[in-house]
């Protein structure tokens, strides 16, 4: 109605001047009267930069039957006023209404390569992203969201987001309905994914209101923080084990006293005693003496710090160090263990404490999966030299590692273990730790249980012998 009451308009105010006009000026009247609005409506299109498209034609025809009619005038061509008026009319309306039409079109083009650009932001956010309605209805949910929880597109949209909420933060959805335009709601919610399983997410919610401000939809924003969190459960674990090592440091040191004088009466006793049988259990009694002091040099040497030096060692006496630490609990879980050293092994250059924590970590690990079997079991830990290379293999009977995992036991925070067992960082540092000496740490395949298998670099190249099995404990 805008465009044809401008036709009008325009019409009546030709036709009103057009009266007055003399005749002399009339036809130059008209060409202004016909010329001005298509050149107007070429103007609007060409100062806006758009696009013409299918409209330049109706415009340039416009202003083709804008000129004939100019120069019929001009040529003494008598022209019917009330045609004149008719023509003048639609030279008016139409090359404005078509520029008008363009420019629209093209701003509509924009706005809808605008929006697809954002959607295309949207899909390819590594954020978790979900939309849903104020009834708390899912309208949408990027790529990364249904990536992360499991479900497709079209199973999310019409659901109530509760669902994919663990029961502890199911309650939170009710703190939404009291955000306002400009609030944002931040905090962390426990997802559940489609197969029942659950991870942590750190959430931004922002409200999206009509023109009236209110609200209309809820926009969530979210990424995953199950990384985060062990990583910070075992720089906490890992501060708890620093002050149970300065802790075991002071024990061993202030037992280390009683224990050498205990040693030095017991030798004293045993040179004045002659009976047999008393110099019988005095020697027990300093067996056991020299047992104890073992055990405590042995934490004193782990708990130690580790400096970033590395010395030439014999591999067995760092495997011979390491067992000791843990040979009283092989004993109280039913673990018969066999130690297979190979003689005449290469030095190799490490860092003894490094090397006793990848050996430690290893042993552990065979420890718990015999003790998850609950049936007792044997453990064996071999030596040899294999090309250059001084090899360490830990071996349990326990239930091994399921051959689909076998790829992903050394990634960091993977584990086998029951929820709060363990880090899953124990073999991706000891990975790093064999890495840094030039070896290497892999799982080799058996027929029952696991094997581990440490590789050092040998320091010089020396014949191997056979190792002889030899029954330990």
């Amino acid at each position: 109605m805008g465009w044809l009451g401008f036709g009008v308009a325009y019409s009546i105010l030709y036709a009103v001047l057009s009266a007055y006009l003399k005749p002399g000026v009339l036809p130059w009247f008209r060409i202004l009267a016909l010329l001005a609005p298509p050149i107007a409506g070429v103007v609007i299109v060409m100062r806006r930069r758009r696009s013409w498209g299918l409209y330049q034609w109706i415009v340039w025809s416009t202003l083709g039957l804008a000129l004939v009619l100019s120069a019929a005038s001009f040529s003494g061509w008598q022209i019917d006023e009330l045609l004149f008026g008719l023509a003048v009319a639609i030279v008016s309306v139409l090359p404005l209404l078509m520029a008008r039409l363009t420019v629209e079109s093209t701003e509509l083009r924009q706005v809808d390569t605008k929006l697809r650009l954002m959607g295309a932001a949207v899909e390819e956010a590594n954020e978790l992203i979900l939309i849903i309605s104020s009834d708390f209805i899912i309208q949408h949910a990027n790529r990364a969201f249904c990536d992360a929880t499991g479900y497709a597109l079209d199973e999310l949209i019409g659901r109530s987001p509760k669902t994919l909420l663990g029961d502890e933060s199911a309650a939170k959805l009710e703190e939404l309905r009291r955000l306002n335009k400009g609030e944002t709601w931040n905090g962390t919610l426990m997802r559940k994914r489609k197969d029942a399983t659950t991870f942590q997410a750190a959430c931004a919610i922002v409200p999206l209101t009509d023109k009236d401000d209110r609200v209309t939809h809820f926009v969530q924003m979210e990424r995953d923080i199950t990384d985060e969190v062990r990583l910070r459960a075992q720089l906490i674990h890992s501060e708890r084990l620093s002050a149970v090592g300065q802790l075991v440091s002071g024990v061993a040191h202030e037992l280390n006293n009683p224990l050498q004088s205990i040693l030095g009466f017991t030798e004293l006793l045993i040179d004045a005693e002659q009976r047999p049988e008393a110099r019988r259990d005095l020697e027990q009694v300093r067996k056991e003496a020299v047992r104890a002091g073992k055990i405590v040099r042995n934490l004193l040497a782990f708990v130690r710090r580790s400096s970033s030096e590395r010395t030439t060692s014999n591999v067995n006496d760092i495997v011979k160090t390491t067992i000791a630490l843990r040979s009283y609990e092989f004993a109280t879980a039913n673990i018969r263990l066999f130690e297979s050293y190979a003689e005449g092994l290469p030095v190799v250059v490490v860092n003894p404490e490094e090397i006793q924590q990848v050996i430690l970590n290893l042993i552990l690990n065979a420890e718990q999966a015999i003790r998850g079997a609950k049936r007792g079991g044997t453990l064996m830990v071999t030596t040899n030299g294999v090309g250059g290379m001084v090899t360490i293999d830990i071996r349990d009977d326990g239930p091994g590692v399921p051959s689909a995992l076998a790829g992903r036991v050394f990634e960091p925070f993977f584990s086998t273990k029951e929820v709060g067992e363990g880090t899953g960082l124990g073999l991706s540092i000891a990975m790093g730790i064999a890495e840094a000496h030039g070896g290497s740490l892999a799982l080799l395949p058996t027929d029952q249980g696991a094997c581990f298998r440490l590789s050092i670099p040998a320091a010089v190249s020396d014949a191997m012998t056979v190792p002889t099995l030899v029954l330990a404990r």
